[in-house]
C-alpha cells in the first residue's frame, strides 16, 4: 500500500497500461504541480477522455483494455469496482453513442462474463429505461413493443 492509502492512481494501474496510447499524456499529467494521486476521480476521468477518442477513431483498440477488466474485477474491492464501473463503462458508453458506435460492437470485445457484469451495471444506470441485450443492444423497458403479425 501506498503512502497515501488504498484509494490512488496506483488502484487503476492496470487499466493504464493497458492503453499503451494513454502513456504519453498521464506521463504529463501527473508530472503537472497539480496532479494529486488521491484525486483518482478527477484523474481517472483524463483516462476516460482519452478513450472517448479511441472509441470514436478504433473501438477495436479497447479490446486490451477490456482484458485488464476482467482480470481486475474477480479481485477488485467494491471501490474499485466503481471506478471501473462508473468512471470508466459508463463514460465510455456515452463516448461511443455520442461517436455513432453501436454498443454492441464494443459488448463483443469483452473478455468475460466480469465485464459483462459491470457493463450491465454501467448501462443499468445509464438507460434506466431500458435492459441490454447482447445480441439486440438497448432494449427500452416502456413501452412494451406491439407484437406486428
Amino acid at each position: 500500500m501506498s503512502k497515501y492509502g488504498s484509494r490512488t492512481d496506483d488502484k487503476w494501474a492496470a487499466l493504464r497500461e493497458a492503453v499503451p496510447s494513454f502513456a504519453d499524456h498521464w506521463r504529463a499529467y501527473t508530472a503537472a504541480s497539480s496532479y494529486n494521486p488521491l484525486e483518482v476521480g478527477q484523474n481517472i476521468h483524463e483516462f476516460g477522455f482519452h478513450l472517448d477518442e479511441v472509441v470514436a477513431s478504433d473501438p477495436e483498440a479497447l479490446a486490451p483494455r477490456f482484458v485488464a477488466i476482467e482480470q481486475i474485477l474477480p479481485s477488485a474491492d467494491e471501490d474499485l469496482r466503481e471506478l471501473i464501473t462508473i468512471n470508466v463503462l459508463e463514460q465510455l458508453a456515452g463516448a461511443a453513442e455520442d461517436a455513432g458506435v453501436d454498443l454492441r460492437r464494443l459488448a463483443r470485445l469483452f473478455a468475460g462474463e466480469e465485464t459483462r457484469r459491470a457493463w450491465r451495471d454501467a448501462l443499468t444506470w445509464t438507460h434506466p429505461e431500458c435492459t441490454w441485450d447482447d445480441e439486440r443492444g438497448l432494449v427500452p423497458d416502456w413501452p412494451r413493443p406491439v407484437p406486428v403479425g
